[in-house]
């Protein structure tokens, strides 16, 4: 799977808006990531990559950072967003992927948000 996605600067903007929305508090932009992750699918190991930009959350009780990333739906041309909390365990781009693929795991691929911790949502 590539990723269609550069982090340009009006996609961080974007993926900065989700934060906040998600959130509710403001976030500042710290840095972006890639990640690579593997895992296996029903015969062969599917590749994932992507650039996952890091925020610094301000005020949030638990969270010190937020991380987020663009990623591809089959069916739609309008990309969907994914934001994970930085709230123990997650403390990294990484952790945050796996939490992440975990949940999308344990809710069958749904549209709906993962939980409190993942939230899912289309770019405007």
């Amino acid at each position: 799977m590539s990723n269609d996605y550069s982090m340009g600067a009006a996609h961080i903007l974007r993926l900065q808006n989700a934060v906040s929305r998600s959130s509710g508090y403001t976030s500042k932009y710290i840095e972006t990531i890639t990640v690579t992750e593997g895992f296996h699918g029903f015969q062969e190991e599917v590749p994932w990559r992507r650039d996952v930009a890091v925020f610094e959350i301000s005020g949030h009780p638990k969270a010190k950072r937020a991380y987020a990333w663009f990623r591809n739906e089959s069916g739609t041309t309008t990309p969907s967003y994914v934001v994970v909390l930085g709230v123990p365990p997650i403390n990294s781009a990484r952790a945050a992927v796996a939490a992440a693929m975990a949940a999308s795991i344990v809710k069958g691929m749904t549209k709906a948000p993962f939980s409190a911790l993942v939230s899912l949502g289309r770019q405007m």
